[in-house]
């Protein structure tokens, strides 16, 4: 790695060798399910399973902190979303959720955020008090589990997404848990080009990743590949999804997609997470509280959630430095009143994500750590001179 400003991705990269290696199978959780059906996203999962689980004009509550899609795929499978509060540690009142349950609910959705896994067996346990069906959204936490058990093995449903924690353009996955069988509606397979263009966007971030004094010519060849091929900004994925295409929901996932999948040492990448999150967890605890405090057994982290008071400026001096991190989740659906949660609008105004996918290394790691601290040690500077006048 060059002794140089090293450069940061928000998410992992997609090398040679991976294309190359063979095809392994896939024997954790959720593609060892004896019900997995593979979708091309999270999102397009919650819709099938919303669809399938009989919830067309039922009422369905759905924590406040949320990125929106997954409100849009319960809207589109004709369902009414409501909302719940999530507190500033995404610990959950299962007090305030049960009161909010009325004669129209038909379901909950369960959101295990970064990979930590929520109360599954409570919210289990308030479900079949009232009849009503639990999906768990696992869409942040591929590969998690809760101790012993797989995250996404409590509710009647569990939904899962592979381009968060994979280096894959698309890919999604549904299990639906217990002895009852279902009859899922036929998926078309996504068009070739638009997979392979995703693919290659992630080989570009690999260049830049492995070579960032050649950042600036991988961004070219992006940009040239954007105007001739249609890419999507192929020198660099965004850190944020954006938009909701409906007609994205009656794709399934690309062969090219489970090939990248299963070329994967998966208990890899999970190793390597957690060691990333321990680190950024010891580096950074003196300059900013963690959200979390410790990382469970079996937790695959998504990302390091870094709560900041001014979540703009410390993005824009990590990006100074060649980190990209994550905005988190900004903005409340239309569907939910913001201001009837404040602490779910806490979480959205402080709260950012710090990458520690399976790329990086210790290096790379105390590079994030180090730019990290001075950012936030600016941020406090520069809002106490502000105060002063």
């Amino acid at each position: 790695m060059p002794t140089a400003r090293p450069y940061v991705p928000a998410q992992p990269t997609l090398g040679w060798a991976q294309l190359r290696a063979p095809a392994r199978p896939l024997s954790e959780h959720p593609f060892s399910a004896a019900s997995v059906s593979w979708t091309h996203l999270g999102r397009s999962a919650l819709h099938l399973a919303a669809r399938v689980l009989g919830l067309e004009g039922k009422e369905v509550l759905v924590p406040a902190y949320h990125h929106g899609v997954e409100v849009d795929a319960l809207l589109a499978a004709g369902a009414h979303p409501t909302f719940y509060e999530v507190g500033r540690r995404w610990a959950l009142d299962l007090e305030d959720l049960e009161g909010r349950i009325g004669h129209r609910t038909g379901g909950l959705v369960l959101t295990h955020f970064a990979g930590f896994p929520g109360p599954a067996s409570q919210v289990r346990a308030l479900a079949d008090r009232y009849g009503l069906v639990l999906i768990e959204d696992c869409a942040q936490a591929l590969l998690s589990t809760d101790g012993e058990i797989p995250v996404g093995t409590t509710g009647d449903a569990a939904v899962f997404s592979l381009r968060k924690t994979l280096p894959v353009p698309h890919g999604g996955a549904l299990v639906f848990n217990g002895l009852r069988g279902f009859q899922l509606p036929p998926v078309r397979s996504p068009a070739a080009g638009p997979t392979a263009r995703g693919l290659l966007s992630r080989v570009l971030l690999r260049g830049e990743f492995r070579l960032p004094s050649q950042g600036a010519a991988l961004r070219r060849l992006g940009a040239w590949l954007d105007r001739h091929f249609g890419s999507p900004r192929a020198g660099r994925p965004p850190a944020v999804e954006s938009g909701f295409d409906r007609q994205q929901l009656a794709l399934g996932a690309s062969p090219l997609v489970e090939r990248v999948a299963r070329a994967h040492a998966l208990a890899s990448v999970v190793e390597r997470r957690r060691r990333n999150f321990f680190h950024l967890l010891g580096a950074l605890r003196g300059g900013s509280p963690p959200l979390v405090n410790e990382l469970p057994p079996g937790v695959c982290p998504l990302f390091y959630p870094l709560w900041v008071e001014d979540k703009d400026e410390v993005l824009a001096r990590l990006r100074a430095e060649n980190v990209e991190a994550g905005p988190g989740w900004r903005a409340f659906h239309s569907r939910c009143d913001g201001g009837e949660f404040p602490e779910a609008s806490r979480l959205r105004k402080h709260v950012l994500e710090l990458p520690c996918h399976q790329d990086l290394g210790p290096a790379h790691v105390a590079h994030v750590a180090r730019v990290t601290l001075r950012a936030l040690s600016r941020d406090r500077t520069w809002r106490s001179r502000a105060a002063e006048g």
